[in-house]
């Protein structure tokens, strides 16, 4: 296995001069991305809804506006005296979220919060989504100029909110610039619990394997996926620019087993194999029709993870940003699970997810 690197630590291409307002800043890419603007010398702002969030952020040294991200007055008071906003915030199918929740927060919001900071005078503003929205893979690698085919109500809804905004950039041009940043599936530190159900089945129960398993998962640890958001706002080149934000290249899901396999200490075992086109099948129909339906099952997303090929271009949005991902799957595994027995006890714990959870850890 590849040595594990520390952690990055904040370069002067990552400080920006002027304070930053990061929404979903309680969640897992989120809290992680405070600190990285923090560490570079940015002063951050974010909006809570809870004042549970708010006093955790305000304990970290982040300023706090209250409210509702779906309230207009909110961002407005948010982006007052904002040089940057990166929008991380989202509505998931982790988070049981109804349609009208999914449709308000990933697909209007977006538009919202151009809004308010062009009425601040904000100069760029970066949107988070998904690669989820180019759906199952036909073909792949794809850039962000490949076919968009998202399958589920929380794909559609993310792509819906980059339509939006770029239809409002387009219409007011005294606003910020807008730069779109897909990422593919997260890993690493404060991720366990996304990943717990690959690592249990790896480490205690056994996998079920789909076809032969061979088909590639696009990972980005969650430290290279913060350095690249905080570069989204300090490079000239990526004003304008949708860009795709993956490590440095795909793992096929059975390496991946096998590397989560090492990590636990524990020998890969497949429990059971099944068909893969019509499993896929089944699987891709349910999503269609039960997102129509206005339901998003996790348990859906994760069938599609052990079914679809994900794997996208990212050397030119590296090479507009000025950075190389630091960290391979192997390394990002390790990080998210550095001591196995505390994490197979306690953080994979069945049933339980943080509430703040982004759906970017598994696009």
């Amino acid at each position: 296995m590849s040595e594990v690197s520390p952690a990055q630590p904040a370069s002067p291409s990552d400080a920006f001069a002027g304070l930053v307002l990061v929404t979903g800043a309680t969640g897992v890419v989120g809290a992680r991305l405070v600190s990285q603007l923090q560490d570079a010398g940015t002063p951050v702002r974010a909006v809570a809804r809870s004042r549970q969030g708010a006093d955790r952020l305000t304990e970290a040294g982040v300023e706090v506006v209250e409210g509702d991200l779906r309230d207009q007055a909110v961002l407005n008071r948010a982006c007052e005296g904002c040089a940057g906003v990166i929008h991380c915030a989202a509505a998931t199918a982790r988070h049981s979220a109804s349609r009208d929740t999914f449709w308000t927060v990933n697909a209007e919001v977006p538009a919202l919060l151009w809004r308010a900071a062009a009425r601040a005078g904000v100069g760029r503003m970066v949107h988070v989504s998904t690669t989820g929205v180019h759906g199952p893979l036909r073909r792949w690698p794809v850039d962000a100029d490949g076919p968009l085919r998202p399958d589920s109500l929380y794909r559609r809804s993310k792509l819906r909110g980059e339509r939006n905004l770029a239809a409002e950039a387009r219409e007011t041009t005294d606003g910020p610039d807008v730069v779109i940043a897909r990422l593919t599936s997260v890993i690493g530190p404060g991720t366990a619990k996304t990943w717990r159900s690959l690592y249990d089945s790896v480490a205690h129960s056994g996998v079920t394997l789909v076809g032969r398993g061979d088909h590639p998962i696009h990972l980005i640890d969650i430290d290279d996926t913060v350095v690249g958001l905080a570069r989204c706002l300090t490079q000239p080149a990526v004003a304008g620019q949708t860009l795709m934000l993956g490590g440095r290249e795909p793992i096929r899901l059975i390496d991946l087993m096998g590397v989560v396999a090492e990590v636990a200490g524990a020998p890969l075992r497949v429990r059971r194999r099944v068909p893969s086109w019509p499993t896929a099948a089944i699987g891709r129909l349910s999503i269609r029709a039960l997102s129509r339906l206005g339901h998003e099952p996790a348990a859906l997303h994760s069938l599609a993870f052990l079914t679809s090929a994900r794997a996208y271009r990212t050397d030119r949005t590296w090479s507009l940003l000025g950075y190389t991902p630091r960290f391979d799957a192997a390394q990002s595994v390790a990080r998210t699970f550095p001591n196995t027995a505390r994490t197979a006890s306690n953080d994979l714990t069945p049933g339980r997810r943080p509430a703040d959870e982004p759906e970017g850890a598994i696009a």
